[in-house]
């Protein structure tokens, strides 16, 4: 092919693309559904800003979460509210959550711990996820919440084995791994010595503490 007729190929093939583009793009129930996303969007939006202006520290959380550079400072912006369930900057959290990346933990376990049951159900649905930091994530999180709902969850993660992967040089290590690794940071009366990294040491100490999982 010389080089005229690559040309004119590759101009016909990117008028063939942007035609069947913009075609879709003009579809009226298409542009519809967009549309009606997009105003949903905006309300949700309008909503979470007139709950979080409805309180005095609004600004001062903002402030602190756009300014957070750690994941403890992120907990230590929230932990007040947990404290005195405001539940008053739980629009604002959902509506913005994507906006704190870096924070996203620690908003994901303050909305659970003010009472967003919606939001635990996506922690749940986060485990089932083939992307692994998004599972293991989800395992941190449920670790950091510390009721008897996520504790259960763990006590049953403690039997998952799936997701071992071991290379020369690389290893993946099984949910349950990754399940007892939070657990030993965020218990501090759990099994101690090497216990401390047993998935049955944790069933066993789970089974001799059954009020925080029944």
């Amino acid at each position: 092919m010389t080089n005229g007729n690559l040309v004119r190929g590759l101009i016909l093939a990117l008028g063939l693309t942007l035609f069947a583009t913009y075609g879709s793009a003009q579809d009226p129930e298409i542009l519809r559904k967009s549309q009606e996303m997009n105003d949903v969007a905006r309300a949700n939006r309008a909503a979470a800003e007139k709950a979080f202006a409805d309180f005095p520290q609004a600004e001062e959380l903002r402030r602190q979460l756009n300014s957070a550079a750690s994941p403890a400072a992120c907990e230590k912006a929230v932990a007040p509210y947990i404290t005195q369930n405001e539940r008053r900057i739980v629009p604002y959290l959902n509506a913005h959550l994507a906006l704190y990346r870096d924070c996203g933990i620690a908003i994901s376990v303050a909305l659970v711990k003010l009472g967003d049951n919606g939001h635990f159900q996506v922690i749940l649905e986060e485990l089932t996820s083939e992307i692994l930091g998004v599972r293991t994530r989800a395992i941190e999180k449920l670790s950091l919440i510390q009721s008897k709902e996520s504790y259960r969850k763990l006590y049953e993660l403690l039997d998952d084995t799936s997701g071992g992967e071991y290379g020369s040089d690389f290893a993946v290590l099984p949910t349950n791994r990754y399940v007892v690794e939070c657990l030993s940071r965020t218990i501090a009366y759990g099994p101690k010595g090497m216990d401390r990294f047993s998935p049955d040491a944790w069933k066993a100490w789970f089974e001799r503490n059954r009020h925080l999982i029944d």
